[in-house]
């Protein structure tokens, strides 16, 4: 029995030891699978994407279609929604101040970031208008996207067109860029302003042909032209009550000033209560800047003899503060 015992004892040893060698034999071998591995992976830039774009009317609350505003601007808004793969600190605002162009040249090669203007494409002497004023934002609308907020002012004189054109485009920081443009309506708008009285210091009963004291002076406030005018006068009731009305009919109306049976003196007598066509008379808009003022020039005449109509003229003036103002148009 204590034969066995020992034989067991040996076989165990033995097995200990094959072990222990086979084990020190592979163990080497398992070291690589633990060393560090350096990954580098190179990111392309990717230039910005305009994604979407558009004008604002915040005056009357419409999206690409403006109305002038009489003799003033529209100040509308432009919105641009840019996206970048690299993020928005890729985008100017980002990692880089908005730098806006003053014009298109140099866009993109360090010089400015951001351009935006407005032109009409369909007329070859409207220019283009660049905005540089400084007044775009950046607002972050998620980790890729900015919206670029700018206030451009469209002026009344600019010419009215259905494809007035915005145009964007955005550099990043490496100088990649996009662009983006489109259509909007810029109303037509029919405006303009005059002055609002026309007198006779003194005039003579018995003399014909007198020319008032200066003409009414027209500008354009809109982006339409003028082809034609009409007054529509009344009699002029006398400042004192005695008497009679100084007729609407003893007064004319025309584009150059009055003379002896010449210019406006020359022209036919003005209705009574209803529109007098006045021929000559036309007013342009400013075509993209503004209009002279005046641009148009009308001159009125006493021009009959007020001792022939066989009324009586006994108060010293007459005047529409005591009767009915007359009309004056403008006709496109």
């Amino acid at each position: 029995m204590e034969k066995m015992v020992k034989k067991n004892f040996v076989l165990g040893l033995v097995f200990v030891v094959m072990f222990i060698s086979v084990g020190s034999a592979i163990w080497p071998f398992d070291s690589p699978r633990e060393s560090p591995v350096n990954v580098d992976v190179n990111v392309q830039n990717a230039a910005p994407t305009i994604t979407a774009s558009e004008v604002r009317d915040k005056i009357y609350n419409t999206t690409n279609d403006v109305t002038p505003v009489i003799n003033g601007a529209n100040n509308v808004e432009i919105s641009a929604k840019v996206e970048d793969n690299n993020g928005v600190n890729d985008l100017p605002g980002g990692s880089k101040a908005i730098i806006e162009c003053s014009n298109e040249t140099g866009f993109g090669l360090g010089t400015c970031n951001l351009y935006v203007s407005l032109r009409n494409p369909g007329n070859d002497y409207a220019p283009t208008y660049y905005y540089s004023d400084g007044n775009c934002t950046a607002n972050t609308q998620n980790a890729n996207t900015v919206e670029y907020l700018c206030t451009i002012p469209m002026h009344y004189y600019y010419e009215p067109a259905v494809n007035w054109e915005l145009t964007v485009q955005v550099a990043d920081a490496s100088n990649q860029s996009n662009s983006s443009a489109i259509n909007f309506l810029y109303q037509e708008l029919s405006a303009f302003g005059y002055d609002p009285a026309v007198g006779w210091a003194s005039i003579s009963l018995d003399v014909e042909d007198q020319a008032a004291d200066g003409p009414v002076g027209f500008v354009n406030q809109g982006n339409v032209d003028f082809s034609s005018a009409e007054v529509t006068a009344y009699d002029l009731p006398p400042t004192d009550s005695t008497g009679d009305n100084l007729p609407a009919d003893a007064f004319s109306a025309g584009d150059t000033v009055g003379g002896s049976n010449s210019g406006s003196c020359a022209s036919p007598a003005l209705n009574d209560s209803s529109p007098s066509i006045i021929s000559g008379i036309s007013l342009a808009y400013g075509a993209g800047s503004p209009p002279a003022n005046p641009g148009e020039e009308m001159f009125f005449c006493i021009w009959q003899r007020l001792d022939t109509t066989g009324l009586i003229f006994s108060s010293p003036s007459y005047s529409t503060s005591g009767g009915t103002q007359w009309e004056v148009d403008l006709v496109v």
